[in-house]
């Protein structure tokens, strides 16, 4: 009989993480979700029995080092799905708007990876890294993000190449808009970011402003159920 295999998922709390989880759960593979809070730790392991729950802040250097101790011994993948998106014009970000979006998005998955890849190569399993189509092409107001996005996917392509010979797969994949919570909010997101700043770079980017509003609109449309007319529905 095959071995349970065992796959830690980075961002497991909500979104694109929770949803991986869940699903490997349901083919059978035993998920620990790294998680932030208590409440994100309940919800998830409710979902499956095969699902358990670590504290993993990947900017926490003891979170992360205590990755050694709570995994099991053997460990056949990791999904590196954890991000955010530090947004606004370029020119309105601080230094630590700048490190933070750098340490969630590239530095956190590289610390995970390095801390569990001896696991990875005993097993010759496989990395997964969650990037974005940002991080083949650059949007206004979310240089930061698109940044972090090109960086991984460059340490990534490395990471490819090195870890081939002792067997250990990387891949990475580039998901366009998907419905998750940061999505439905997008336009009260924008309104804050606008009201924000100072009266004299808001009208500067007035115009940009507007553009982002009607494209996240568009991009986020969810279809409204309608009643086919018999019209068109019959068949002859």
């Amino acid at each position: 009989m095959t071995a349970t295999r065992t796959v830690l998922v980075t961002g497991a709390g909500r979104g694109i993480g929770r949803a991986v989880a869940v699903r490997l759960a349901t083919r059978g593979w035993h998920v620990v979700g790294g998680v932030r809070t208590a409440a994100a730790a309940a919800s998830l392991v409710a979902e499956s029995a095969r699902i358990s729950a670590v504290r993993l802040d990947v900017t926490e250097d003891g979170d992360v080092d205590a990755l050694d101790a709570v995994l099991p011994d053997r460990l056949d993948a990791l999904v590196n799905n954890v991000g955010i998106a530090v947004a606004g014009p370029v020119e309105t970000l601080s230094r630590q708007d700048m490190h933070r979006q750098l340490d969630v998005n590239l530095v956190g998955p590289l610390a995970v990876t390095r801390a569990v890849l001896p696991r990875l190569r005993a097993s010759r399993g496989r990395i997964v890294f969650v990037s974005s189509v940002n991080g083949l092409v650059s949007f206004p107001f979310t240089g930061l993000y698109n940044a972090s996005k090109f960086a991984l996917e460059a340490t990534a392509d490395c990471l490819r190449v090195e870890l081939a010979p002792f067997g250990v797969r990387v891949a990475l994949i580039e998901p366009g808009v998907i419905d998750t919570d940061p999505w439905h909010t997008m336009d009260d997101l924008i309104d804050t970011l606008e009201a924000a700043l100072p009266d004299d770079l808001r009208a500067l980017y007035a115009r940009h402003f507007a553009g982002s509003g009607s494209w996240s609109r568009s991009s986020v449309r969810v279809p409204r159920p309608r009643t086919p007319s018999p019209a068109r529905w019959s068949r002859s």
